[in-house]
């Protein structure tokens, strides 16, 4: 972190770095992907545990990795004119949405959407906007059409019940949240100071123990003992309202700064997407990736860049 902090006139070769580094963790998570489908002849992509047992990083940070990486790579091929460097970059950029796609990162897949969305409107006029718009649209039905492990984890349609009681029963942030929201409706919460991690971590597995009902489902979210998996929830309960404000309001002044500026922006938009189903600054890895963006947001690189004008 100091070394990327001090005043580097060549960031180009910061950001090939960590795209040549995730392109060199995918093709080995690949690998162990492969391996692992030739053993067992399939595998299912929908269940958590499974596949961040073979990946090198954890789905949801693999995914958070993958998205950064598009990013720069976007970076970099809207500034050179050299053709082989642009096609390694085209490469680079269809590997890792390939790969979001296979490891079904769901946040990191939603991010990408949303980040396409705002670059066609920005770097293109409205047809031809437009008409990406709707090309990626059919590319990624025909995905969801292909993919089970992708149509099973983003609708759950491998089970019986309908989709909204499919979250509830499956979705170990629908149970997380209730019990964020009812500690914060407490008649002794303290949403202007919080309650200190610690406690914050034994008021979520008191919750878990009595909302849950199926035993062997309790015992696991006791056993995991599950934070709030939502950075915002975790500063309100944790550290009160005041350090809520603090934090967004570094977000929200991100974003005011960085709104004429395509790859600024998009790296705030995507800390602010999994922020929301994440806890970042609770992770090395998280706080890691949170300051790099920081640091490449200020950077003197970023701020030179001329303002994106529509066409």
């Amino acid at each position: 972190m100091a070394i990327l902090s001090l005043p580097i006139k060549n960031y180009k070769q910061i950001f090939i770095s960590f795209i040549i580094a995730v392109f060199i963790s995918i093709l080995i998570s690949s690998f162990s992907i492969i391996n692992l489908i030739v053993e067992q002849g399939s595998f299912d992509f929908s269940r958590g545990d499974g596949i961040n047992s073979i990946l090198i990083n954890e789905r949801l940070y693999f995914g958070l990795l993958c998205c950064l990486s598009i990013v720069f790579s976007l970076k970099l091929f809207n500034e050179t004119t050299n053709i082989k460097y642009k096609r390694a970059l085209i490469i680079s950029i269809i590997i890792c949405v390939l790969f979001t796609l296979t490891i079904v990162a769901r946040m990191a897949i939603l991010t990408l959407m949303i980040v396409f969305l705002i670059r066609a409107f920005s770097r293109l006029n409205i047809k031809k906007a437009i008409v990406s718009i709707l090309a990626s649209f059919v590319i990624i039905v025909i995905f969801f059409s292909v993919n089970k492990n992708l149509s099973q984890r983003f609708f759950y349609s491998d089970q019986k019940n309908e989709f909204i009681e499919n979250i509830k029963i499956w979705e170990p942030r629908y149970v997380i949240w209730n019990c964020c929201l009812n500690i914060l409706n407490a008649p002794n919460s303290n949403i202007l100071l919080g309650h200190g991690f610690k406690h914050t971590t034994q008021k979520l597995i008191k919750c878990y123990s009595e909302v849950v009902t199926k035993e062997k489902r309790k015992n696991w979210f006791i056993t995991k003992g599950f934070n709030t998996h939502n950075q915002y929830l975790d500063l309100l309960l944790s550290y009160g309202i005041i350090a809520l404000l603090i934090f967004n309001i570094l977000l929200v002044y991100l974003i005011i700064v960085s709104r004429k500026n395509i790859e600024s922006l998009s790296m705030v938009l995507i800390l602010l997407f999994f922020c929301t189903i994440e806890n970042l600054l609770h992770r090395q890895l998280g706080v890691f990736l949170f300051s790099i963006v920081l640091i490449f947001y200020n950077s003197e690189y970023f701020q030179t860049e001329k303002s994106i004008k529509h066409q």
